[in-house]
């Protein structure tokens, strides 16, 4: 039986953690691709119950690389607020795919 330390538990937990968050962001992502999503929506489309926290800092490090942008820029918290994928990662998403 191997014991594991306290540090070697905290990193492989880190570890999954940010494989979690990757893989939401990947999924977060592709829901949007196709239309706008308000968080209700992208709450479902993705099968979680409801908003969580997890989600929040996807949306949240998503604007910040500026991957995804917001209807309503000027309105953070407004209640029709939606998340669309940001036009110019499309174009260089296009760009290349036909290099490829």
């Amino acid at each position: 039986m191997a014991i594991i330390s306290e540090s070697e538990v905290g990193a492989q937990s880190r570890a999954q953690s940010t494989v979690d968050r990757v893989d939401q962001s990947a999924r977060v992502l592709v829901a949007i691709s196709v239309l706008a999503l308000s968080p209700r929506e992208l709450t479902a489309a993705l099968g979680l119950g409801s908003k969580s926290g997890a989600l929040k800092r996807v949306l949240r490090e998503l604007l910040e690389g500026e991957l995804i942008a917001m209807t309503i820029p000027e309105r953070r918290t407004s209640r029709l607020q939606k998340y669309r994928i940001n036009q110019r990662e499309v174009q260089q998403l296009a760009e290349y795919t036909q290099s490829k």
